[in-house]
């Protein structure tokens, strides 16, 4: 079999990078920036004994590009349609996945998964007589389950088939009750509903899936074979995001029922997104509470239930906070610590001191709580609260945490604003000495000269407290930190260091303690060890940045 490949990118970066790896995969490779070129390479294959190409690799373009849909229509010609061919796209757009499907010895890869082409090419090239091979699905739709509701046989596995196809999930339902059952006991996407059923219409039906628990969050759409207006609104109103007709061509239904995937996806993204965020709430802000403009509380995080002794917010959401603060001292200034009681009826209130932080565009506080008296917390006592031995590596590195926890018991002007930045410098051949630790330890301090905001840690780290006017800067700052790092050249090793970092906001933290700051920190750098050398972890975005060797190679 003829393994070299034709390679049609115009990004000169996208295509170094597929051709690297197809290559590496033993495979010969002619690439091309521009899709003219491309079909007169083709041209010239056809004409050839036995042709050149094995199979394209087709960039598909992002934006539409009459060169590039003459090369798709190119490849549709008799001469070139039992051509194999892998698109490769960035955005799987209706109309991209509708031309694979339409087109044997076809798939579509994100490119983000490039690396999946492997297992594309050995299937599209691989000569089989097994016509199931043919029926494999060229999409990955199983995220995404159908349930089909239609009182005709015929239509229910027709539609089953086409979908199948395309790599969805399928089950079947001929009633309106075996619908009901279904979506109880298996967890459904989307239903697409026929409106005429022996036992009810898909209306009522669409109505009783959208609104019944037990459903779960399920997306109705209708296929029905009438264009009607009555029956259009009386889906519309029952909830269903879509009507469709059953003399439309499969393409257009299967792009219709594409965009409702992706739609689903994007929700069930947001779900949980909105998920790992109420995490990061509860993990990394504390003890916290949401009060929306009318005073009322909306939100109340676990590590707040705990701190305030109660086991539910049941009693509290909705209520107003001076029903539990009180009033005058929660009118205080906004970012300032501010002593109190929490008051819970007739039982004794608890201490504790508090801090309001306006939200968003709808006038929200964000409440931190901490328990005891701000009088009593100290920097010296903010920063012994827990264990340091496993953090700092000389007791000198004390200095260090004070003035963390100053800063974050006074934080700075409105114009201005603190990270703490922790990067740990190893060397990948082998381990290195103490000296070369105070070695590192020295040069840094020559860069960054402001004592009390540099320490050594322990486990060959290194804090930085960075002050800093916006996000954006304060990454920068990291990068170039790390690379000082990596440019490092040891006496008995020379210049080959390889470093990690962790960076953290203090603003977005401020219910925390400087040891326990510290100790997220140092969380987030075996996350980030995991990964391998020369990134950082955004703690705050909760985002990688790459920080790239002095030799500038990845």
């Amino acid at each position: 079999m003829n393994t070299k490949l034709l390679l049609v990118e115009p990004s000169a970066t996208m295509r170094y990078v597929l051709e690297e790896y197809v290559q590496s995969l033993g495979y010969e490779v002619e690439a091309i920036e521009n899709y003219d070129r491309a079909k007169n390479a083709l041209n010239e294959q056809f004409r050839a004994f036995e042709g050149d190409f094995a199979g394209v690799l087709f960039g598909w373009p992002a934006v539409p590009d009459e060169t590039a849909d003459s090369l798709a229509q190119m490849l549709e010609q008799a001469e070139f349609i039992d051509l194999p061919v892998v698109v490769m796209s960035t955005d799987m757009r209706s109309s991209t996945r509708a031309w694979v499907s339409g087109r044997e010895s076809t798939s579509l890869l994100s490119w983000k998964e490039y690396q999946a082409v492997e297992g594309q090419l050995s299937r599209l090239l691989t000569t089989s007589s097994d016509v199931e091979s043919e029926l494999n699905p060229k999409f990955d739709n199983s995220d995404i389950h159908l349930l089909i509701v239609d009182d005709s046989i015929s239509i229910r596995h027709a539609l089953r088939d086409m979908f199948e196809l395309q790599g969805y999930q399928v089950s079947m339902a001929a009633t309106h009750d075996e619908a009901i059952e279904l979506a109880h006991r298996t967890p459904m996407d989307l239903a697409i509903l026929d409106f005429y059923l022996e036992d009810g219409t898909g209306d009522v039906l669409c109505r009783e899936l959208t609104h019944d628990p037990a459903a779960g969050s399920i997306t109705c759409a209708m296929l029905t074979g009438t264009y009607s207006d009555h029956i259009i609104k009386r889906s519309l109103r029952a909830g269903a995001v879509e009507c469709m007709f059953k003399n439309e061509s499969s393409e257009l239904i299967l792009s219709r029922v594409d965009a409702l995937s992706r739609l689903i996806r994007q929700r069930k993204a947001l779900y949980s997104s909105r998920t790992s965020l109420n995490k990061i709430v509860d993990t990394v802000a504390g003890a916290t509470l949401l009060i929306d403009a009318a005073n009322k509380i909306s939100y109340v995080s676990p590590k707040a239930l705990a701190l305030i002794q109660q086991t539910s917010d049941e009693n509290m959401l909705g209520a107003s906070i001076t029903d539990f603060l009180d009033a005058a001292s929660y009118a205080g200034e906004i970012d300032r610590w501010h002593n109190s009681q929490w008051m819970r009826g007739e039982e004794a209130g608890i201490t504790l001191h508090f801090r309001k932080q306006g939200v968003g565009i709808a006038n929200e506080v964000l409440l931190y709580l901490k328990p005891g008296l701000l009088d009593a917390v100290t920097p010296e006592l903010v920063a012994s609260d827990a264990d340091l031995t496993s953090i700092l590596r000389y007791t000198q590195g004390k200095d260090f945490v004070e003035c963390l926890g100053e800063y974050m018991m006074q934080p700075v002007g409105p114009d201005s604003s603190v990270s703490l930045l922790v990067i740990e410098v190893s060397n990948h051949d082998q381990d290195l000495t103490d000296d070369d630790y105070q070695q590192i330890e020295q040069e840094l301090l020559e860069i960054y000269r402001k004592p009390k905001h540099m320490s050594q840690l322990a486990h060959n780290r290194y804090g930085f407290i960075l002050r800093h006017e916006n996000l954006s800067q304060s990454y920068l700052m990291t990068r170039k930190l790390m690379l000082v790092c990596n440019n490092i050249e040891l006496p008995e090793h020379g210049q080959a260091l390889e470093s990690t970092g962790c960076l953290i906001a203090l603003a977005n933290n401020a219910a925390l303690s400087s040891s326990e700051l510290l100790q997220r920190v140092s969380m987030g750098l075996d996350v980030v060890s995991k990964q391998g050398s020369n990134q950082a972890l955004l703690l705050d975005v909760q985002k990688m940045l790459p920080v790239y060797p002095a030799n500038g190679t990845p």
